[in-house]
Parts: C-alpha cells; sequence; structure tokens
C-alpha cells in the first residue's frame, strides 16, 4: 500500500535520502546569486582557446590582470586576463609578482616582474621526517619572500630539532638541534650561530659583597662566553674583584687579561669544578686611568640557572666604576 499526501499531485512522501540537503539557506544558489552548492566539483577535459587555462581561479576583486590571488591547475599557464599562474596550488601577491605554490610536498617561492610574469622560483621550504632545509637559488630573495609572509601571517619562522641535513652544494642547508640554531656548511661541517651580547651601561660597585654586572640566564649544556670590562677607582685607589657565578657546573675553564694602570698584561688560567672564584681578576685600582679586563670562559652546566660576572670592593669604601659599554657575549656550544 502507499500512503500519498494530499495536494502534491498523489506523489508519495519522500524517503529520507530524498530529503534536500544542504538545508535551505538566505541565499539561494543560481546564476543570479554568485552562490554555487554542490558535493563535487571535476575539472577537466581538453585545454582550448587563446590562452590554454584550465583550472580554478580566485581573483581579488573582479576577474582581471593583476587581480589574480590563487589557482589550482595542472600545468602552469596564463588565464584570460593575462595573469601567468603555476601548477598546483598557488599563491599570489597582487602588488608585484610574488607567488608561493605548494607541490609534492613543498613550498616554492616565486618571483616576476609583475603578475603577467614569468616567474622564476626563488627557493624551495622542503620538510621531511627527518630534516627541515631552506635551499635556495638566491638566499636574499627567498628570505625576502619569506620574511614578508610571514610579516603578513604575524607569525616567527620555527625549525623543530632535527638531524643535520645533507650537504647543500654551493650553499647551507639550515636546522636545530638542542633547540639552538645550526646550519650545513658546504665544507661538510656544521656550524652555530647563536650569539647573545650583554650590555652594562654603567654602574658604581659600593659593596665587599659580589654584585652582577653582566648575567644572562642559561639552561643545562655547554655555553662559551667572552667579557669586556672597563672600569676604574672611585673616590680612593683600592682593588676591584672579579668573579663569575651560576648554577652547578661539571667543567669550568676561565681565563683572564689585566691591562691598564702601568701594570703589566698577565693571563690566567683557572680549571675549577665550580663556578666562583673568589678574587679572581684582582687589580689594584686607579681614580684616573682606566683598566680593562677581558675574559673568557668555558662552561658545560648541569642546571639551569643564571651565569653572571660579578664585581666587589676589595675594601670596603674603595669604590668600582664599571664603564659603559662593558659587554658580555654568550655563544652556546653544541
Amino acid at each position: 500500500m502507499v500512503n500519498m499526501r494530499g495536494g502534491l499531485g498523489g506523489l508519495p512522501a519522500p524517503r529520507p535520502d530524498q530529503q534536500a540537503a544542504p538545508p535551505p539557506a538566505i541565499g539561494t544558489p543560481g546564476s543570479s546569486s554568485g552562490i554555487f552548492r554542490g558535493r563535487l566539483v571535476v575539472v577537466s577535459g581538453p585545454v582550448s582557446g587563446g590562452t590554454g587555462a584550465s583550472g580554478v581561479f580566485v581573483y581579488q576583486t573582479a576577474p582581471g590582470a593583476g587581480t589574480l590571488v590563487a589557482s589550482v591547475a595542472p600545468s602552469n599557464g596564463t588565464d584570460p586576463y593575462g595573469n601567468a599562474y603555476l601548477s598546483g596550488v598557488a599563491a599570489y601577491q597582487t602588488l608585484g609578482g610574488i607567488a608561493v605554490r605548494l607541490v609534492n610536498g613543498e613550498i616554492l617561492f616565486y618571483s616576476a616582474p609583475s603578475q603577467a610574469g614569468p616567474y622564476t622560483q626563488q627557493g624551495v621550504l622542503s620538510s621531511s621526517a627527518t630534516a627541515t632545509t631552506l635551499a635556495t637559488a638566491s638566499n636574499l630573495a627567498t628570505l625576502n619572500l619569506l620574511n614578508s609572509a610571514l610579516a603578513t601571517l604575524n607569525v616567527p619562522l620555527q625549525l623543530p630539532n632535527a638531524t643535520p641535513p645533507a650537504t647543500v652544494p654551493g650553499g647551507v642547508g639550515l636546522y636545530a638541534t638542542g633547540g639552538n640554531l645550526q646550519f650545513a656548511a658546504a665544507d661538510g661541517n656544521d656550524y652555530n650561530t647563536g650569539r647573545k651580547t650583554v650590555v652594562n651601561f654603567g654602574q658604581t660597585i659600593s659593596s665587599t659583597a659580589p654584585a652582577s654586572i653582566l648575567s644572562w640566564p642559561v639552561a643545562a649544556g655547554t655555553y662559551r662566553f667572552r667579557a669586556w670590562i672597563i672600569f676604574h677607582g672611585g673616590s680612593a685607589a683600592g682593588t676591584g674583584l672579579f668573579a663569575t657565578s651560576g648554577p652547578a657546573v661539571s667543567l669550568c675553564t676561565v681565563s683572564w687579561e689585566n691591562k691598564g694602570n702601568g701594570a703589566a698584561v698577565t693571563v690566567n688560567t683557572a680549571y675549577q669544578a665550580a663556578l666562583g672564584l673568589a678574587g679572581f681578576g684582582s687589580q689594584t685600582l686607579s681614580t684616573t686611568t682606566s683598566q680593562m679586563m677581558e675574559m673568557e670562559a668555558t662552561v658545560t652546566f648541569t642546571a639551569s640557572g643564571t651565569f653572571a660576572v660579578t664585581c666587589a670592593e676589595g675594601t670596603s669604601g674603595d669604590t668600582v666604576i664599571i664603564a659603559g659599554g662593558s659587554t658580555l657575549e654568550v655563544m652556546p656550544v653544541n
């Protein structure tokens, strides 16, 4: 027996799979509304016509020269408005000829005189299970394109820790290990890139208790430090006592030179199991002549904390003036 619904010309009630989907919306699909709805869109068939364009194209405003912003196409070509497009999934900058293309798991960067082309590949960002590398035909142009894209998105470039990449002939392979930026050079070696310069803009030491004059937070691992400290005495001649402090270490080698005040230049080296040689770098102060101490250290920390170069009065009341421009360089070692 077939149930009939009155007022529908005797048609049977629609089955569940015959219900309208998607549900009705305010905008009705059709040529007049500019809305299309469908479950599957297929772009195929032979290419014909003067432009040879085949694909899906998105324009910023009305379709025209210089307004193409994205395309999905099986091959390179030119759209009906004179805009050059790239195969695969690609995005374009409407001001100037800059394009980014995604194909075969790689992000490729291109530049052109204008959107009319031709586009020239400037670099490629390639990801794999073991490495993330940036290989470029023109490093500067590629990095400018990448920087422009990241600035627009307001996000930093992030590189996860990875196995060192293969050597890039005539270039470098950029990667991260141990949380530090590295690069594989054309000579087959890997090199560190990180360095931080800390500046003291002037400080008066007026206590026999050590005060930090240059410092930086560190994690467990090996670091190299280099300090240039310019100083002189305050109201009276005395001695300045310089030292280092920080978290626990398994290796610490500190070398320093004292220069100035008419004294002979001396080179001193200390090997110690922990930071904090009281009186290292002690020197008689002068109220009229500036002196300089140069210090280098290689330290392996077993815990996180703050590494510091400290200074104290040798005699209470004999102040030490640390000149502005004294610096500490911090370099992580992997």
